[in-house]
């Protein structure tokens, strides 16, 4: 739920596909935290939250609880009025909030409001101007709306001049555009939406306002005086327009068309209007009328209600909320859609848990490890001794009963050089042949790797298998051009033997330079293994952030730039940017935007983009600019703190994460709105 303003696009891997098209995924309103239950505006910022204007004050909502923000009487620096109208994000961090007494500002990376930023002083906070909404045009210029003018602020919020003093605008005046959205349009022209007025289309370059007192082309949708919403599809020269108590009429630019829907609602009024338009990311038209929501398809305006529950959900809507009435509806690239008015409503298009059947029900068990093959196959263990194989396509899926011992868990999985599959357990080291579907014990181990308690399997950049034992510690390193396994000494180890029964090495990871990285989840810091040199070197090697590194188990690393280390650690750190060339740390954790600071699995894209996995989802995190991007939330409730693990597939930019009953496929494309989205599974279930 926090917000996600990446583009992601998600698919769900399932034995039993259907559609189950939108539904209400979630109801919020005051029980939940949220300030008040009449929401004006609803705004995604670029650092992942969503923020609501309220008829009494500020909310944000991270995805699980609403932070307030209120009017403090004699503090300058809080929020000016507690009725908040629209809201703008006019720079990266940055808020602009339409209030009943002026303007807000609020830097959302320090959590302070910056009202003193507005020197304009019919503008300035608690002036007792009352300003109805806000627009940032293509050039960055700020448009404001109040008290029947439009004044023009520039990127740095300074006041530039007011536009109905112009002697062409001068017909703006008085004209107020209270809940609807503007739109510039591809010619440059400003389509203005009013509820007393009708639509105004200030035509800079000719600087005439176009509206129903100024129709010189007797264009029908201009005689409209009260509207509350419009789109204008310019792809398809379609005009969408929603007058007060006239439901939707669809305009054909081009031909002249008229269609108009009813919604077999007979008499005009408030219960035949539609507040708020949105098109959806496939295309269909996304609104509430008369308390009900609905998706309509823009070629025939056949339109189906949107369920209001997935009957999993114990936050949907109940019998006092069913009825859905909009003020304002937004999307964000996760393909989320959220619906302010009466109350806040989540809604989804993401598959209901019942889809999600990848095991046979009653089989919910913890995904203990998952791989993707060099040939693209999807490889997951499982603790129910379980091996699943998923094909490239994702189309078919096998599972197979690992031949191990009674009361055996399977702990890792590696592919080597030949293609084989090695799965590691708590009693030794068997290998899986993908072309004969055969699991036989590898005769070239020595025989403790038969028994052994196995932790970790790594294969490095040269071919060469890893394996970390426990109880006992040992390292060993299997030389697959010699064919030989050899044990490391205790001395290069050290600092995990010194453990005792805690020590094992949880997590190894490769750098661009071949050196191997290996830490614990149980403490003892960071261990470096050069290969070239053949040298092993611990870090911290000072006592500066000794107990942070040392003391704290490390839960996943990956090696970034030279001299640099991501981490997150058991204790809830966030993601931690380590210089070990310097023993420097920073943290990034839930107020710069992460879903939560425990952080499970780090994996990098080739966008330069770092993707955290986490108990509640999913965080895109950009090491250009240094701060999360998106979030997506794993949609289940029904297995909260669940165990998972992921992989990250480069040839595919997908990220995999294996749960206890399912797989998600996560696409790291730039823009996942025009990739294909991954095929799910369709073969039978063969259990071998």
């Amino acid at each position: 739920m926090r917000f996600y303003l990446a583009l992601l696009y998600v698919s769900i891997a399932s034995s039993i596909w259907s559609q189950a098209g939108l539904h209400v995924a979630n109801y919020y309103g005051f029980r939940d935290g949220l300030n008040n239950i009449t929401v004006y505006c609803l705004r995604a910022d670029s650092r992942g939250f969503l923020w609501l204007g309220t008829k009494e004050g500020l909310s944000r909502f991270d995805g699980f609880q609403f932070k307030k923000y209120f009017t403090e009487q004699h503090n300058p620096k809080s929020l000016s009025h507690n009725k908040v109208f629209d809201i703008l994000e006019y720079q990266e961090g940055h808020l602009l909030f339409a209030t009943g007494s002026g303007l807000s500002v609020l830097n959302t990376r320090t959590g302070q409001f910056e009202n003193d930023k507005i020197k304009f002083a019919p503008l300035k906070a608690l002036s007792g101007t009352i300003v109805s909404s806000l627009y940032q045009d293509p050039e960055h210029r700020i448009w404001i709306n109040h008290s029947g003018e439009i004044d023009v602020f520039d990127s740095t919020l300074t006041y530039q001049f007011r536009f109905t003093d112009l002697e062409w605008a001068q017909s703006l005046k008085g004209k107020i555009s209270r809940y609807e959205s503007w739109y510039m349009d591809q010619h440059g022209r400003l389509w203005v939406p009013t509820d007393d007025a009708g639509i105004q289309i200030i035509d800079f370059h000719a600087q005439k306002i176009y509206c129903r007192n100024n129709n010189p082309e007797h264009l029908p949708y201009l005689e409209y005086s009260f509207i509350r919403s419009f789109l204008l599809d310019e792809k398809n020269n379609t005009l969408w327009l929603a007058p007060w108590g006239e439901g939707l009429i669809k305009f054909d630019l081009s031909s002249g068309k008229i269609d108009h829907a009813y919604f077999n609602l007979p008499e005009p009024g408030e219960k035949r209007t539609i507040n708020a338009l949105l098109e959806t990311f496939h295309g269909t038209l996304l609104f509430t009328i008369d308390g009900n929501c609905y998706e309509m398809d823009k070629q025939t305006m056949v339109y189906k209600e949107v369920s209001m529950t997935d009957g999993q959900d114990e936050n949907a809507p109940d019998n006092h909320t069913t009825e859905i009435n909009s003020i304002s509806i937004i999307r964000t690239d996760d393909h989320q859609y959220w619906i302010g008015g009466i109350g806040l409503f989540q809604l989804n298009n993401q598959k209901t848990q019942n889809d999600l059947v990848v095991m046979p029900p009653g089989n919910s068990v913890v995904c203990s490890d998952l791989i993707i093959s060099g040939s693209g196959h999807i490889y997951s263990i499982y603790s129910n001794g379980w091996l699943v194989a998923v094909d490239k396509d994702k189309e078919n899926f096998t599972h197979y009963q690992v031949p191990v011992l009674p009361k055996t868990s399977l702990t890792d999985l590696c592919e080597d050089l030949s293609g084989q599959i090695w799965i590691g357990s708590t009693s030794g080291i068997l290998l899986f042949d993908p072309v004969s579907k055969r699991f036989h014990y590898p005769s070239f181990l020595s025989s403790e790797l038969k028994t052994v308690n196995v932790n970790v399997l790594f294969k490095d950049s040269e071919g060469n298998i890893w394996i970390g034992t426990r109880e006992p510690f040992h390292l060993y390193c299997y030389q697959s051009a010699l064919g030989k396994t050899i044990e490391l000494p205790q001395e290069a180890i050290k600092q995990f033997s010194a453990l005792g029964k805690n020590g094992r090495i949880s997590s190894i990871a490769e750098d661009g330079n071949g050196r191997l990285w290996m830490v614990s989840i149980l403490g003892g810091g960071i261990l470096c293994y050069e290969k070239k040199e053949d040298r092993w070197t611990s870090f911290p090697q000072g006592d500066h952030n000794y107990n942070f590194l040392v003391n704290k188990g490390i839960v996943s690393i990956l090696p970034g730039e030279d001299g640099h280390l991501w981490l997150s650690t058991v204790f809830g750190d966030g993601l931690v940017s380590y210089d070990y060339q310097h023993d420097s740390i920073i943290q990034y954790t839930r107020e710069q935007g992460l879903l939560t600071d425990y952080v499970q699995t780090i994996y990098a894209d080739k966008a330069n983009n770092l993707w955290l996995t986490s108990e509640y989802g999913i965080t895109q995190f950009s090491k250009n600019v240094s701060h999360p991007v998106s979030n997506i939330l794993f949609e289940s409730k029904q297995f909260p703190n669940e165990l998972f693990e992921a992989a990250f597939d480069p040839t595919d930019n997908q990220l995999v994460v294996g749960m206890h009953d399912r797989d998600i496929f996560i696409s790291t494309k730039n823009d996942a709105r025009v990739a294909p989205a991954p095929t799910p599974f369709t073969g039978q279930d063969l259990c071998q």
